[in-house]
């Protein structure tokens, strides 16, 4: 597989202290820190309004940053753009597709800019699976479709990044799973890293292996998926009522339990463990007159990051 003979550590994109202000004292960005490796697919994530196209437009130069620098394939966007770009494909907001034109005529139309040969064309159609839809117009395609042709048009000069903006924005959830795996096979077949924003952390969750999160403008958290989950675990609450919450709280001090007005709060990452807090208040002769766990999901830890 080819990701193997890839260095897998090597860092695609960074960026430091970036910042952008669309208008006067109105701070869009602020000290983002942003860190792809390759091999990586990415999820940024964010609820809309929070950045996420401000940040990507500037990784593709599309807006000049004000504050900060930003490294593409280890090279300065400032002085490098032209070069880095050339190994960039990118989907933003909506794709500009010709509705009169058939899926291979549509690639036809930047095969030379991008300096593609005719093989390439009919190896991306292949790969996004409209290699078969001969004289059928884009007008004619389902959004799913023209989704998929949008990705091969990223795909034509091989790049070894694609950025990808909302791509399941519109998507049915079979053209949802249809792209997932569609990014899955591009990662493991052509080696390409993935940078994809999305406000929506269910739809991504089940492809990525690192998360970005921003809310206003500014990284609420950024790692693996791996750290995610166990920052969800850190923040799974059991909450309890004894015969004597006072004397109960003693009992679980250790286990950084808290005494409210209410009752007895105890953080838990499994529930075998909420098993082991019972057993401990019933052997020291206390009644548990009410035990609930409340196991925080990737969801709810995703609006926690993205609430003030």
């Amino acid at each position: 597989m080819l990701l193997k003979k890839q260095k897998m550590n090597s860092t695609i994109i960074r960026t430091d202290r970036l910042c952008y202000d669309y208008a006067k004292g109105v701070n869009t960005l602020t000290n983002i820190n942003l860190q792809v490796n390759r091999g990586d697919i990415y999820g940024f994530l964010g609820p809309n309004g929070s950045g996420k196209t401000t940040t990507l437009s500037l990784l593709l130069g599309l807006l000049k940053n004000q504050r900060g620098t930003i490294e593409i394939l280890g090279k300065d966007m400032q002085h490098h753009r032209q070069e880095i770009l050339c190994k960039v494909g990118s989907l933003i907001e909506n794709p500009s597709l010709y509705n009169h034109l058939t899926a291979k005529e549509n690639l036809e139309v930047y095969r030379e800019v991008y300096g593609a040969s005719k093989s390439r064309l009919h190896e991306v159609l292949k790969i996004v699976g409209l290699n078969e839809t001969g004289k059928k117009t884009v007008k004619q395609f389902s959004l799913g479709m023209r989704q998929r042709l949008s990705l091969a048009l990223a795909l034509l000069p091989k790049p070894e990044l694609l950025m990808l903006d909302e791509p399941t924005n519109g998507l049915d959830p079979a053209g949802i799973m249809e792209l997932r795996s569609l990014i899955g096979r591009l990662r493991e077949i052509e080696g390409i890293t993935f940078l994809i924003s999305s406000h929506i952390l269910s739809e991504v969750e089940k492809i990525v292996n690192r998360v970005g999160i921003i809310y206003k403008g500014r990284m609420r958290f950024q790692g693996s998926l791996e750290e995610l989950h166990r920052l969800q675990q850190q923040q799974s609450l059991v909450h309890l009522d004894t015969s004597d919450n006072l004397r109960a709280w003693a009992v679980l001090k250790q286990l950084q339990a808290e005494l409210t007005e209410h009752d007895l709060v105890v953080p838990y990452t499994d529930i075998q463990q909420v098993a082991a807090i019972n057993k401990m208040l019933v052997d020291n002769d206390l009644d548990v007159y009410n035990l609930h766990p409340h196991k925080q999901t990737l969801e709810t830890i995703f609006m926690n990051l993205t609430n003030d």
